[in-house]
């Protein structure tokens, strides 16, 4: 009977020693979807953070667009009053030293 009793004891703690390693995996199990959940909950207020800071520097950037396209007609415009000054001061001195 002893061999029995042995064998039945083995078996009942192999079961005991495999239910632990259940135990341990559910609680794995568990705090994996808590790492999980917690892991989404943060990618989706980064994202949020993200679209935000993305969006203001579209804005950004739209007006620094706009600004340099207000420099570009102005430099023109510039550049147009100094060839225009510098082909009449040409043209002046150059018909003054003409009649001299």
């Amino acid at each position: 009977m002893s061999g029995a009793y042995n064998s039945i004891r083995e078996s009942y703690e192999r079961s005991l020693s495999s239910q632990r390693r259940v135990d341990g995996t559910t609680d794995t199990v568990r705090s994996s979807q808590q790492v999980r959940h917690d892991v989404e909950e943060l990618l989706r207020r980064r994202q949020d953070q993200f679209d935000h800071g993305l969006g203001a520097n579209n804005v950004s950037l739209a007006n620094v667009s706009v600004r340099i396209d207000r420099f570009r007609v102005e430099i023109r415009d510039l550049n147009d009053l100094v060839w225009l000054r510098k082909s009449l001061f040409h043209h002046t001195h150059t018909h003054t030293h003409t009649h001299v």
